[in-house]
Order: C-alpha cells, then structure tokens, then sequence
C-alpha cells in the first residue's frame, strides 16, 4: 500500500524535482514520502478499506446506497482507475457509489485501482497527468488494456447506465 500525504511544500518541492528528474537526477517518490507525514490528505494508491476507515462520508454512502437495476455482464478483462479526491464532494458522492455499484457485480477490488489525488489533480506516480485527469472523479474503464471509455465528475445518466454503455459492445 502507498499512501502519502502531500501538502504545499511537498508539492512545491515535487514540482521542483519534476525538473530535474527530465535530466534524470532526483526521484521524486523519495522527496515524497520523506515529507508526506504533515499533511492532510492522502495521495497515491488507496484501499477501499483505508478509504472507508479514514474516510466516514465515503463508507456512509456506500451504505447509504441502492444500486439500480444492472442487466448486463463486464468484459473478464475489464480494469479500472478510479481517480479522485477526499477533499472533493464530487468523488465524495460517486466513488462510494461506483465501489457499490462494482460490488453487486461481482467485480473484484484487484480489477480497480483507487489513486487519491491532490487538489492539483496529481499522484507520486503521474499515472493521472498520463490521463489526463483535469477533473475529479474521474473512473477511467480499460478492456484488453485499452481505454474504453470514462466517467468524469458525474455520470451523463446513472452510474449503472454509463457503465453499461461504456463496457456493452457497441453494434
């Protein structure tokens, strides 16, 4: 598990490392995790039970609720990067949500990858420069490791709906 807690400084200093890693110098995760005890949120690789533990709102919407009627199967290959921030109501609202919605599918926690970000929409490992996250949550759906779609701050219809049309094969 790699959870961090960055703050201004780290960032500040992260942004300054970024720079010399291009020349190949520094390695920011070890700047990182050096200075990531003071703050207040984590950032990196998250388990839903550390989320859910740390995070009271995230478990009490999960609990809270109901999935819709789900009538359609996911590809066995189907992976997906779960993107957010606990310091946003967006991903306060939709990750509890998705988590459930993953569960009464049968979808196992191996095939998501939750990635807390920081207010500036980035991790240690840049995996959400690398897609383009500008906005939280963001559920990134991979098939066969190849992007198929994505869900950024709120569905267009349900959750249940977007899924289903981003993971049914298209005629």
């Amino acid at each position: 598990m790699h959870v961090m807690r960055l703050g201004f400084q780290t960032m500040l200093l992260n942004q300054i490392c970024l720079g010399f890693i291009a020349f190949g110098s520094v390695a920011v995760a070890d700047v990182s995790v050096a200075l990531a005890e003071s703050n207040d949120y984590p950032v990196g690789d998250v388990s839903r039970h550390e989320l859910f533990d740390d995070y009271p709102a995230f478990k009490s919407g999960f609990d809270e609720y109901s999935v819709d009627a789900l009538q359609f199967a996911l590809p066995t290959t189907l992976e997906v990067q779960v993107m957010f921030g606990t310091w946003c109501h967006d991903s306060e609202r939709e990750v509890p949500r998705l988590l459930k919605i993953f569960d009464a599918l049968g979808v196992k926690d191996d095939r998501l990858t939750l990635i807390a970000l920081d207010s500036n929409k980035r991790e240690p490992l840049g995996r959400a420069r690398e897609a383009g996250v500008e906005f939280t949550p963001t559920f990134v759906f991979y098939v066969d490791g190849r992007e198929v779609g994505r869900i950024v701050e709120r569905p267009e219809v349900s959750l249940e709906q977007d899924i289903e049309r981003i993971v049914s094969p298209q005629p």
